[in-house]
């Protein structure tokens, strides 16, 4: 029994990756919420240890899953970043490219250096 749930956690599919971004995302907000607003109870203070646990298995699980499913999500990613013009232009066009990305890091430099 145990042999088949591990088995299953190592190609997980459908529901079970769905569940699985889900508690991550839920598990994770719980985790930062704790972090801010448990620091003068301590009532709080004591739960937030199992939630971050649980959300470092978690996110773990989930970051397992990502690099597993990698190689299949890539190519239709590719694939739907060409789709669109701009994406395609991104990836085919090395100049086009560099313009654009030292085009946002100036913006991004302005804006921080006015702030």
């Amino acid at each position: 029994m145990l042999k088949k749930i591990i088995e299953y956690l190592k190609k997980p599919t459908g529901w079970t990756l769905v569940l699985t971004y889900l508690l991550t995302a839920v598990f994770s907000a719980l985790a930062i919420l704790l972090a801010v607003a448990g620091q003068s109870d301590p009532l709080l203070q004591i739960i937030s240890y199992p939630i971050y646990g649980v959300a470092a298995i978690i996110l773990s699980y989930a970051v397992y899953t990502v690099v597993f499913y990698w190689g299949s999500m890539r190519s239709g990613l590719i694939a739907l970043i060409r789709s669109v013009p701009f994406g395609a232009r991104m990836l085919d066009r090395y100049g086009f490219r560099t313009v654009v990305f030292a085009s946002l890091s100036l913006l991004l430099n302005t804006a921080y250096a006015l702030f």
